[in-house]
């Protein structure tokens, strides 16, 4: 399956493979395997394993995104990596999923009137029929330069859930989730009005039970979540 979107360029000739594109999640390898979802703070999930109509049903999922070390330090904001496609023969997979966007609100006083703010990477909601599950997208970047919070500030970043599979022909990989992004605060406190929520993506699951989907059903079949995010203070703009 292809990888997902990240910061690195792909080669000609290198779209395709469980490798990692850096923070975009790797493609599913071999029959049936997993994307691996996005990163961005932090790791994405790898994918789920090979079919096991295979003669060996082993991990060849796509490996979930690298995560970027302290962006608060290098003072760069950085958009969610894209999920990895499932691995498809037939057309039955389901592609990566779209990594968050960056969000940069710089205001002496922040009210949001009980909206949230949201840089949330997208999961993979559509099953695939017999073969790979998409990887989830990994949160963004939101980067908050503000003194006062008069009221409570709701703010998301999390990982997108990779998707999952009816392994309609034997036990099929789901997608790994995508990892959570970041939250870049200016001060050195974060404020206790500050609501965050920086959940990574859950792996996809084989959702439907059959004659071929036993000893599988309702498992991750090798797939797994993303990793959670976090708050940097001291963030210069």
């Amino acid at each position: 399956g292809n990888k997902g979107e990240g910061l690195a360029l792909t080669r000609p000739g290198f779209a395709k493979g469980r490798g990692a594109n850096a923070t975009g999640g790797g493609g599913g390898n071999s029959f049936g395997a997993g994307g691996g979802g996005g990163a961005n703070f932090s790791f994405g999930g790898v994918g789920g394993n090979e079919s096991n109509v295979c003669s060996s049903s082993i991990s060849n999922g796509g490996i979930g995104g690298k995560f970027i070390n302290s962006p608060g330090i290098t003072n760069r904001l950085f958009m969610g990596g894209g999920g990895g496609e499932g691995f498809e023969h037939y057309g039955q997979g389901s592609p990566g999923a779209n990594g968050g966007g960056i969000i940069i609100i710089k205001t002496p006083e922040l009210i949001t009137g009980g909206n949230t703010i949201f840089a949330n990477g997208a999961s993979q909601n559509i099953p695939a029929l017999a073969e790979g599950g998409g990887g989830g997208g990994a949160g963004g970047n939101i980067a908050l330069d503000v003194q006062a919070f008069p009221t409570t500030v709701l703010v998301e970043y999390k990982g997108g859930d990779g998707g999952s599979t009816k392994a309609m022909n034997g036990c099929t990989g789901p997608g790994g989730g995508g990892g959570a992004g970041a939250l870049l605060y200016s001060g050195y406190i974060v404020h206790k009005e500050l609501a965050v929520n920086l959940y990574p993506g859950k792996a996809g699951l084989i959702s439907d039970f059959n004659m071929n989907t036993m000893n599988c059903y309702k498992t991750k079949y090798g797939a797994d979540s993303g990793w959670g995010g976090a708050i940097e203070a001291g963030f210069v703009p």
